[in-house]
């Protein structure tokens, strides 16, 4: 089984709620960098000009390049569940090839006493109490959703590229898209 997101483009109002709730559950200091960006583009010429945003964030990818790049092993990917996981952050020594390797900048680095690694766990401890990532519960458009990947295509379609978000095909990032301007789903 393999988790990951739906991101609704259509939805999303820029409002950033999902990284102010993800700040708040992971406890990350105001030193800390944020775990998920939203990126803001404009298109288009006036008077016809559009605005939309692209969440990024670790898409828990099939083939995630910041764990092979990795020389540590301080990345692993579960077998149970496909996530993407810091697991051994006392073995990094910042050399920053996972930063490097990963075309969604997910991997962030941050200071302190000793310099390591950070990045989205999909709210594991969450999860394992059957509820929705801090993001995704947070959302008041309600623009993201986790599950298993099967689910969400089966709920939301298989759309994997979006204007603006790196080629999927080399590491086959676990996300499905809805575009800017599409009908949304029901949500239920």
């Amino acid at each position: 089984m393999q988790y990951g997101f739906y991101f609704d483009q259509s939805r999303c109002i820029g409002c950033y709620t999902c990284i102010a709730a993800c700040r708040s559950w992971n406890q990350l200091g105001p030193e800390a960098p944020d775990l998920i960006d939203i990126v803001t583009r404009e298109e288009g010429e006036f008077p016809n000009v559009s605005l939309s945003q692209l969440f990024l964030t670790c898409f828990h990818c099939s083939e995630p390049t910041c764990v092979t790049a990795c020389p540590e092993g301080v990345l692993v990917k579960r077998a149970a569940d496909g996530i993407v996981v810091v697991e051994k952050p006392e073995l990094c020594t910042g050399c920053e090839l996972c930063v490097q390797a990963c075309p969604y900048d997910a991997v962030k680095l941050a200071g302190g006493a000793k310099t390591t690694i950070l990045k989205c766990n999909l709210c594991l401890d969450r999860l394992a109490e059957g509820k929705a990532p801090a993001c995704v519960a947070a959302c008041p458009t309600e623009a993201l959703d986790v599950g298993p990947m099967d689910q969400l295509v089966v709920k939301y379609g298989n759309l994997r590229e979006l204007q603006g978000f790196a080629d999927y095909r080399q590491t086959r990032p676990s996300v499905i898209f809805r575009r800017q301007g599409t009908t949304s789903p029901v949500r239920g």
